[in-house]
């Protein structure tokens, strides 16, 4: 039984089956792309969150005990910590006396990731970087 031509632009004709093949590796392709670039996108958008987790962890501190002292619950802590909530400016204090860790390097990780988080859909926001 032959396929049916598909032809694609103005030159290039291919048998049905060969062009469900090819939307088949592209479509993987794109997801194993896809997944590349959000991890790239979570390793930059989480420096703040993978500073503190380490010092938390480093000290036996779990986020159940942590959390009410920083005024949120151990989901959102925990949120912080993979990058995908922002602590808020006012929490860096408390948090830097809880784990231990230097002023200046938390404020600037944090400083860090809110620049990230305004410009990372931006074209060249990694070489901006």
């Amino acid at each position: 039984m032959q396929d049916s031509m598909i032809t694609i632009g103005k030159t290039l004709a291919l048998p049905k089956g060969q062009i469900l093949k090819l939307k088949r590796k592209a479509l993987i392709s794109f997801l194993i792309f896809a997944n590349i670039c959000q991890d790239n996108i979570k390793t930059m958008n989480s420096q703040f969150g993978e500073k503190i987790r380490p010092l938390r962890e480093k000290q036996h501190l779990y986020l159940l005990k942590v959390a009410p002292l920083i005024e949120m619950d151990t989901a959102q802590l925990n949120k912080i910590e993979k990058g995908l909530r922002q602590l808020k400016r006012e929490q860096i204090p408390i948090i830097t006396d809880i784990v231990k860790a230097s002023s200046d390097e938390l404020i600037a990780l944090w400083l860090a990731d809110q620049i990230y988080a305004v410009v990372k859909d931006e074209k060249l926001a990694n070489e901006a970087m």
